[in-house]
């Protein structure tokens, strides 16, 4: 399962599970990366390619404002995204990025972020999907 902010096809993040861990990803022009990995069940520190993992993961990706943001005076940049994942009461951070490589600014075009959710190999189930705008 995928869940992916993106701005056209070559420009993309992401945070995927599998049954053995969860990934984030990141795809700005033809270069895709895979920023960092965790075990899918972090209560048990290791990956097992033997079983398959039947606990629920909630894949997260936020968006926060730039370090110096309302800062009178400071260059505050562009926001920056986060990546993890929610499991058995454990939250884990996998990376923050740089917001400037899904928006309009680099990649072009004029609809700016869509967020969304896909199977990544096979089938997946998705029991719930929630959106919450900023205050």
């Amino acid at each position: 399962m995928r869940l992916v902010l993106r701005i056209d096809d070559s420009h993309w993040y992401a945070v995927e599970a599998s049954d053995g861990e969860v990934r984030a990803v990141a795809q700005i022009g033809p270069l895709r990366q895979v920023l960092a990995t965790a075990p899918r069940d972090p209560s048990t520190g290791a990956v097992s390619t033997s079983t398959v993992s039947t606990s629920p993961v909630r894949l997260e990706v936020s968006c926060t404002d730039a370090p110096f943001a309302g800062q009178p005076g400071k260059n505050t940049g562009p926001d920056q995204i986060l990546f993890g994942f929610q499991q058995g009461g454990t939250t884990v951070t996998l990376a923050r990025l740089d917001g400037r490589y899904v928006s309009t600014e680099v990649a072009g075009g004029f609809t700016g972020r869509v967020v969304g959710v896909c199977a990544v190999g096979g089938s997946a189930v998705v029991e719930r999907f929630d959106y919450d705008a900023a205050p």
